[in-house]
């Protein structure tokens, strides 16, 4: 049960180590997510990038929550339901997204 945060999942300690992260299954329930961390408290140096790649292909919910630090300021999380991946950076202070694949065509990775 979640959610998890990127450091128990071994994002290095502080994830300053690690840059992707790879959802093997979703979860049908929806409240497994992962929450990635404050990338001032974290430690994070700006230009930092991280891939999140969704790999579970069932429709099942998978769920990444930017629940200290809002991706672009606007988003608490990034919901996927097909495969495909988002790269997002941080400038030290906040998450942003640079890139994201959704391999459904229909738009099923979507930001909430």
């Amino acid at each position: 049960a979640g959610p998890y945060d990127f450091a128990s999942l071994g994002g290095a300690g502080n994830c300053s180590q690690t840059h992707y992260l790879f959802v093997v299954a979703g979860d049908p329930a929806g409240g497994n997510f992962i929450q990635m961390p404050d990338p001032a408290a974290a430690g994070l140096p700006p230009g930092a990038r991280w891939t999140i790649a969704f790999n579970d292909g069932s429709g099942n919910q998978q769920t990444v929550e930017f629940a200290a630090v809002p991706l672009n300021g606007a988003f608490a999380q990034i919901e996927a339901r097909a495969i495909g991946a988002v790269t997002i950076f941080t400038d030290g202070a906040g998450w942003f997204v640079e890139s994201m694949v959704d391999t459904s065509g229909s738009g099923r990775i979507t930001f909430l």
